[in-house]
């Protein structure tokens, strides 16, 4: 019953605020059966939005909210549209920037699971849209990619690793 699945029915997870109730411990609640790595990413970066802006660092918020190549607003797409698009990897990203940001941790943080389980012979079977990016952007992308390596998101070495993939390349 935690879980409003009239209003948001393939809801997995969600990130606690402060003052959410009886939930106030900054607490990530995930719906057994539907936990996977990048859930557990995606709601780490709400944590991590929340803290930025408990931290008056709304700037850095609004960077990333002026770098979207569309509009905020679910209801801006049709349930048929393909992603990414727009700089959106997905339709839940479109919700708002909260969800925007989300979402490109969960797929960055994807991409190099993927990149390092390679490197120890593994292989990765799984559909990532940052992998399908449009060449045209790249320049955006990379945008996207420098936000998360100020802010702590990701390590220099993350960004090497990332900026020489073939879908980071023009």
């Amino acid at each position: 019953l935690h879980f409003d699945i009239d209003a948001v029915p393939d809801i997995a997870g969600h990130y606690h605020a402060c003052t959410d109730g009886p939930y106030a411990e900054r607490t990530i609640c995930l719906w057994r059966g539907k936990i996977d790595r990048g859930l557990i990413w995606h709601e780490i970066d709400h944590g991590h939005t929340l803290f930025l802006l408990a931290a008056d660092e709304r700037v850095l918020v609004e960077h990333w909210k002026a770098s979207a190549g569309g509009e905020y607003g679910i209801e801006h797409y049709p349930e048929t549209q393909a992603f990414p698009h727009l700089r959106f990897l997905s339709r839940h990203g479109t919700r708002d920037d909260g969800e925007d940001r989300a979402e490109w941790r969960r797929y960055v943080y994807l991409l190099l699971w993927k990149i390092h389980r390679a490197k120890s012979g593994h292989k990765e079977d799984v559909q990532n849209p940052i992998e399908r990016l449009d060449r045209a952007g790249i320049k955006e992308y990379l945008h996207r990619l420098h936000w998360f390596l100020a802010y702590g998101v990701i390590t220099w070495e993350d960004y090497v690793t990332l900026e020489f993939q073939p879908c980071f390349k023009p």
